[in-house]
Parts: structure tokens; C-alpha cells; sequence
């Protein structure tokens, strides 16, 4: 349980009684516990290396997950998606999470055409909440010319009115915040707040990014609307309450300060209980209860109190209804002091770039930490239009809408950085938690919080509810590899199958049989797919030279790697597709002998066919009704061969030996060093195909599926000294270094070097992110020669 902090309030009016209250509600402080404890929230953040890319590149990138405190797990599993203009997803990917990071990479197709793209990653667990709290990151990147019309250039321009806290009340002065949007939003310089009358009780201008702020005092039953200078379009302003409460924050003389009116009735405002409550990530910082007896008052807190970041401000009742709610910033986070020292040496007479990073608190004492560094040509990164770790995780995470502007916010050196913050705040912040939430009963999360790879479903079992000793057998293919698995549904026949990690894709045939070898239908689980898109790019400017720059870079300057050889004349012949290959579990390698059985030109049972199968022999049974069955020659003793119905490993072979043989397409005879289907093999591997019936593909009730495992990440090329083709053939790169681990020692420091070609003499942006093993963050920027 969290402890409440030492604030020193002042009062005026409302609280003149209640100067030496401490905060006394438990069951809040409990009931958002519980609730964060059963929903905790989690933050993704990417270090990627650029800003901007050509088509066909990589981006690459490191992942970092943070979660909020009281949370007993956290997912393993976290996706990054690429976003074109059009809102479509281009690239979908999923990376393992380790301690909360990871290492990836996207690989841009050649043919992407040139536009503002949206770097997305989010958990799944993340999807049981707005999707503005996914990381989003715009990238530009150039490429062939793109098709059609960029949306944004046919946005009509508008503005949203944001009253602070959430609501107008009438005869109560309100602020309001505004943002003007569309493509010609930066040109207008002022709006025109009027009312029913056509009377100005209003004049305000957009301070940045389109976003402003006025102060005006509405009158009962009156309307209100705004306008723009030159534009006929009129904008109402959202309608009054009216009845409620006005409240404003401002920062003052190292105080955080919350104003406060109303226009209850005496009898309204006696029938709750009242509080201003701050809370942040369903941690309870401070609670006051407030006396309504007076119409306006005024609390503040020692802002050296607050934690830093954002938090919530909410006026609630005592049912937790908030009346009044808003996002707060009171002061930056502490950061690590991050240096990079530059040195340029000489390396087996080749150029080598060393850079010694140095990571120390605010006190200048070392701080041992992991980082990731990058270091990209100057004119490819724009290193004023992204976020960073600390100023997302402390800022950009309780926004919505683009962050393309985030740093003109963040600025600890600007003296008018809180009204900047304040701004931003009042017009893309949202509430992560609704306190009303708490009252209501738990409902289960539609997403679960993955904590690996895992294949889930249904049995069907038509209705029979008393069915038990149902076995699912799983058979795993991923190129010459074969697992075997089986698994028991619980009482409601689901099951899930994971504690199996790997990269690529695996293909699975699942069978569900009862005692009796009765196969049941498996009705699978849709799978996991990419959530709609949901940010605007800011306009592409199709008049800029992309096409040129593109085709320079992608014919004249060939990237590592990827140097075209010129070979002799080849004449190709293409293989003839196996029918079996989609219906094997196993690679047609694995086949020591195979019979293809015409349809109408055998009879009798499977187990006297057998006995005329190369490569199969009959030994003694030890059961009369089988005296003889079959095992595979070359395999050690005298044991029976495994016998596999399309796919599935038959636990009760007789079922297969009396089958006729008419029913049988295939028959299959392993090599005896054959070791899939689960170790029960000693006597080998006979596989047999059904005959489809009525051009069916399938004959049994298995499902078959593709599980999607990780993506696997490359390693960055470095060149080493010894490299001749990177020297001798120069070839200019976008990207110069890149480590996603970058570790500093007890000392705070860390060295690491790179080299550069005669064509790699530009200007170099270096810059570096990461958190101390105490939990501080840092991050650095500079561009060098």
C-alpha cells in the first residue's frame, strides 16, 4: 500500500476548516489498487535509428517496455507495425521481450512509395485500452512516386475546443483550450469567439502548432461558436452545463496551484462528499477533501512534492465520479548527464571513428546503465521532430494524436516550458483511468497479457458435454524439423499449447481422438491481427526532390550486401510441386519408400497390404486377433512400427490395420533414423494418406494451421579493418554504427569505434538512449564532422 506524501496545503474559503487534514480515504487508495493490480498499465517505447529511410532499407531499432508499478507480470511479447499515409498496415512484427527489451528490425520493401509512414509497437495486453497509448513514431521515407491523393491535402481545416478540465460551465469563467487542424492550420494567426448576438467576447491566437488558449464567462442558455478570418465556416463551441465546477492549474512561486469554483445549489453540493485526488498509473499520490459550503477556493501543493512526469488531477464525489479531471506536469524528470567524446584515428591505414560515451547523475558520479547508439548521416535524421525515451515515457505515453512536435514542448531550458507542457496537455492529453471504473464489477480483459507464443482453441464435441478422455495430438513442422506434443483440453474443451518458442513460422496439424480413436472438429482461435490504424501523418510534400534522391540511392550507391554479380547463362528448370508436400508433417527427405495406391485397383485390409510394402516386414504381434504386424527393416529389435493417419500418430493401431486398403491413397515407409511423432518409433515410421472423397481435401477433422513465431532480427554490418571490398569498392551508407547494447562499466564509461570509407565523409548525428541500472533515464544528441 502506497504511502501518502507530506503535502503542505494552503487553503481559501473552502478549506479555511481543514488546514491539518491528511488524506484518510483507504478504500480509494485500495480500490485503485486492486483495479492497477488487475489491470496494470504497460509502455513500449523504440530507439529506432533514423528519421528518415529510402525504400528497401532496414530500420533498426530496440525496444523498451516499461510497466506500471504494482504489476505482478508484464508480456513477453511485443509487435511493431509499419503504417502507410492510407491507414493500411504495410509490415506487421512480433519480437520476444527479455527484461523488458528487445532487439529488432524492419525490413522496407523496394517498391514502398515515398510518403510519412507510422512506426506503431504495442503489447497485446496493451489493446485492452485506447489504442493512443501504443507508441507511434512518424518516419519519412522516399521511395517510387507515391499513387493517389494523400488524405491530408483534401482536410478541411477545423478546430476542437478543449474546456479545461472537461466541461463549460455556465456563469463560471472556463478556460479552453483550442487546436486547429488541417493543412493550412499553421497560417491562421487569430479566432473570433462569439455568441447568439454576433457579440466578440473573445479573441485568441494559436501560441504553437495551431493550439491556443482562451479565458471567457458564458451566459446561461447562450451559445457560443467560432470564427476564422477569411473562412465563412463557423465552429460551435461545446455546450455549457449548467451546473458544476470551473477549476484552472497554473505554477507559481514553486507552488502546483488549482483554483476552484462552482455554482452548486446549496442543496447539490451537500448531497456528496467531495476530493481532489492526484493519482498516476493507479498509484494514489494525494487526497483532499474539499468543503463546497463556499463558491470558489484555491489549494496548492510544493511542486519538490509531486512526483515528476505527468499525472491526473480529478474532482470526484464519493462514488468516484469525476466532475472535473484533467492531465497535470509539474517539473522534468531527473536525467543522466550523457557525454560522447569524438576521436578519429588511424586503423591498419584505415579511418576509425571512436566514440567514449560517459553516463553520470546530476552529482557527477558514474552510473554503470544499457543503451543503444546509432550514428547515421546527418541529413537522414531529424533529430528535433522525434521523441526520446524520456520524453515519451514522461510526456509523449499520455498523448494522442501525432507526437511529430514533441520536442518543441520538451525543453527543461525554456523558460516557458510549463505553459508549453500545459498547452500540449490540455489539448492531446487523456484520461488513462476513469475512476467511475471502480465501482463496477471486474470484467475479464478481452486481451490477454502474453507471456510467450502460444496456439489456442476448441474442441467440438457436438453437443456432448460428458465426453472425457479427449487427447490432442499436435504435430509441428518448420522446415526439416518435426515436434510432436499432445495436450489435454480442460472441462470446457479449450486448450493451448505454448511453452514452445521459436522464429519463423511453424505449420501444425492438431487431432483431437477419444479412447475409441474418434475424431473430433478443433475450431481454432483467431489469431492475432494488426489493429486498425488510427494516427494522421502530417502532409507528404509530393514537390520534393524523393524520386531522384531514391533512385541515386538505390542505383548509383548499392547498399552492403548487396552488390549485384553478374553470372553466366543458367537455364532453369522448375521442380515439379509434390501433391503430398501440403499434407506431409515432415520433409519428402525423411521417405525411405513410398506406394502410390490407384483408386478401384485394391482391396482387403490395410494389415495384409502392408506385407507387400517395400521395406516393411512382419514380425510376431502377441495378439491373436494380429498375430503378425509390421515393422520396418533397419530399425534395432523386434519391435512394432508407429503407425500415422494423416498426420496423427495412431495410439490404437487396429483402427488403421482393418481400414480397407481402398481408403488409401499413400503409404509412406520412414528412414529408420527417422525421429518425429514423439520418440515412438523404435520399431519405425509407417505414415498412411486417406483417399480424399468427393474432391474434399481433408478426410479427417484435423485442423491445420500456420503458427507465427518471432521475427528474427539481423545483426548490423560492421566492416572490419581486413574488409578490402569495403574500401577498395567503397560503398556510402546511411547508417554508420549501430548497438543496441551498448553497456557502461562501474566507471560510467564505454568505448566503441567504427570505420568509415572515402565515400563516408558527411556530417555524422550521433545519438544515444538508455536507463541506468538504478532506473534513470538519458539520452544524447550531436551532430559531428
Amino acid at each position: 500500500m502506497k504511502r501518502f506524501l507530506p503535502f503542505t496545503c494552503l487553503f481559501l474559503l473552502f478549506f479555511t476548516q481543514i488546514v491539518n487534514a491528511q488524506s484518510s480515504n483507504g478504500d480509494l487508495q485500495q480500490a485503485l489498487y486492486d483495479y492497477t493490480a488487475r489491470m496494470p498499465i504497460e509502455k513500449v517505447y523504440i530507439h529506432h535509428d533514423r528519421t528518415d529511410y529510402y525504400a528497401g532499407e532496414t530500420v533498426w531499432m530496440k525496444i523498451y517496455q516499461t510497466s506500471s508499478a504494482n504489476a505482478s507480470a508484464a508480456s513477453q511479447i511485443v509487435y511493431a507495425d509499419l503504417i502507410d499515409p492510407q491507414q493500411n498496415t504495410v509490415l506487421q512484427t512480433r519480437w520476444k521481450l527479455k527484461d523488458g527489451r528487445a532487439e529488432a528490425c524492419l525490413e522496407l520493401p523496394e517498391d514502398l512509395p515515398a510518403g510519412h509512414y507510422q512506426l506503431r509497437a504495442y503489447t497485446r495486453w496493451m489493446q485492452n485500452f485506447a489504442p493512443e497509448g501504443f507508441f507511434h513514431q512518424e518516419l519519412t521515407v522516399y521511395g517510387p512516386q507515391p499513387s493517389g491523393e494523400d488524405a491530408n491535402d483534401k482536410e478541411d481545416t477545423a478546430i476542437r475546443f478543449f474546456p479545461e478540465g472537461g466541461w463549460m460551465i455556465e456563469g463560471l469563467t472556463n478556460r479552453v483550450a483550442f487546436e486547429i487542424t488541417g493543412r493550412y492550420a499553421e497560417d491562421i494567426k487569430e479566432i473570433f469567439i462569439t455568441n447568439e448576438k454576433k457579440d466578440t467576447v473573445a479573441i485568441a491566437s494559436p501560441s504553437l502548432h495551431g493550439k491556443g488558449l482562451f479565458s471567457f464567462l458564458p451566459q446561461p442558455g447562450m451559445r457560443y461558436e467560432a470564427h476564422l478570418p477569411n473562412i465563412r465556416q463557423t465552429y460551435p463551441l461545446p455546450q455549457c452545463k449548467e451546473r458544476g465546477f470551473a477549476l484552472s492549474t497554473e505554477h507559481r512561486d514553486g507552488k502546483f496551484r488549482i483554483r476552484m469554483a462552482h455554482n452548486l445549489t446549496e442543496k447539490e453540493a451537500s448531497a456528496h462528499q467531495w476530493f481532489i485526488v492526484l493519482h498516476r498509473e493507479g498509484e494514489l499520490i494525494v487526497e483532499v477533501p474539499i468543503d463546497t459550503r463556499n463558491k470558489i477556493g484555491l489549494i496548492s501543493f510544493p511542486i519538490d512534492e509531486l512526483p515528476a512526469g505527468t499525472f491526473t488531477v480529478s474532482l470526484i464525489d464519493e462514488s468516484y465520479q469525476a466532475w472535473w479531471e484533467r492531465l497535470a506536469f509539474v517539473r522534468f524528470p531527473e536525467q543522466l548527464n550523457l557525454s560522447i567524446r569524438t576521436k578519429y584515428e588511424k586503423k591498419n591505414g584505415q579511418k576509425s571513428v571512436k566514440l567514449i560515451l560517459h553516463s553520470t547523475d546530476r552529482n557527477g558520479h558514474p552510473q554503470p546503465g544499457a543503451f543503444s547508439l546509432a550514428a547515421v548521416d546527418a541529413t537522414l535524421e531529424q533529430t528535433s521532430k522525434r521523441s526520446n525515451l524520456t520524453s515519451y515515457l514522461f510526456l509523449g505515453s499520455e498523448l494522442q494524436g501525432n507526437l511529430r512536435y514533441l520536442p518543441d514542448y520538451w525543453n527543461p531550458a525554456r523558460p516557458d516550458a510549463m505553459e508549453r507542457i500545459n498547452l500540449l496537455l490540455l489539448t492531446q492529453g487523456w484520461r488513462r483511468y476513469e475512476l467511475e471504473l471502480l465501482t463496477e464489477t471486474p470484467q475479464p480483459p478481452s486481451f490477454p497479457m502474453e507471456l510467450g507464443l502460444s496456439l489456442s482453441g476448441k474442441v467440438d464435441v457436438l453437443g456432448n458435454k460428458k465426453l472425457k478422455d479427449i487427447t490432442i495430438e499436435a504435430i509441428l513442422r518448420q522446415d526439416s524439423l518435426r515436434e510432436y506434443a499432445e495436450l489435454k483440453p480442460d472441462e470446457k474443451k479449450r486448450f493451448v499449447l505454448d511453452g514452445i518458442e521459436f522464429t519463423g513460422t511453424k505449420d501444425v496439424i492438431l487431432t483431437a481422438r477419444d479412447k475409441k480413436e474418434k475424431a473430433y472438429p478443433i475450431v481454432l482461435d483467431v489469431p492475432h491481427s494488426s489493429p486498425a490504424g488510427h494516427y494522421r501523418p502530417t502532409p507528404f510534400d509530393a514537390k520534393q526532390s524523393f524520386a531522384t534522391a531514391w533512385k541515386v540511392n538505390r542505383y548509383i550507391e548499392p547498399r552492403i550486401g548487396k552488390t549485384p554479380i553478374l553470372l553466366g547463362e543458367v537455364e532453369i528448370t522448375a521442380r515439379k510441386p509434390d501433391p503430398m508436400e501440403k499434407r506431409r508433417t515432415y520433409g519428402a527427405g525423411f521417405v525411405k519408400n513410398a506406394v502410390n495406391i490407384e483408386a478401384n485397383t485394391a482391396s482387403g485390409r490395410v494389415i495384409d497390404y502392408l506385407r507387400r510394402v517395400p521395406g516393411i516386414s512382419m514380425i510376431y504381434g502377441g495378439d491373436p486377433a494380429y498375430p503378425m504386424i509390421p515393422h520396418v527393416n533397419g530399425t534395432p529389435g523386434k519391435t512394432p512400427a508407429s503407425i500415422v493417419l494423416d498426420g496423427s500418430l495412431q495410439r490404437m493401431p487396429e483402427f488403421v490395420f482393418d481400414m480397407d486398403i481402398s481408403q488409401i491413397e499413400r503409404i509412406e515407409v520412414l528412414q529408420p533414423t527417422a525421429t518425429m511423432f514423439g520418440g515412438f518409433n523404435t520399431g519405425g515410421v509407417i505414415c498412411l494418406y486417406r483417399r480424399p472423397v468427393g474432391g474434399e481435401k481433408e478426410t479427417t477433422r484435423q485442423a491445420v494451421c500456420q503458427w507465427i513465431g518471432y521475427n528474427q532480427t539481423k545483426t548490423f554490418y560492421l566492416p572490419a579493418a581486413t574488409d578490402n571490398d569495403f574500401f577498395n569498392l567503397p560503398q556510402a551508407r546511411n547508417t554508420y554504427y549501430w548497438n543496441p547494447t551498448v553497456t557502461t562499466g562501474a566507471d560510467g564509461r564505454a568505448e566503441i569505434s567504427f570505420f568509415l570509407n572515402e565515400r563516408e565523409n558527411k556530417k555524422i548525428t550521433v545519438h544515444c538512449e538508455g536507463i541506468s541500472t538504478n532506473g534513470i533515464t538519458g539520452v544524447y544528441s550531436q551532430t559531428i564532422r
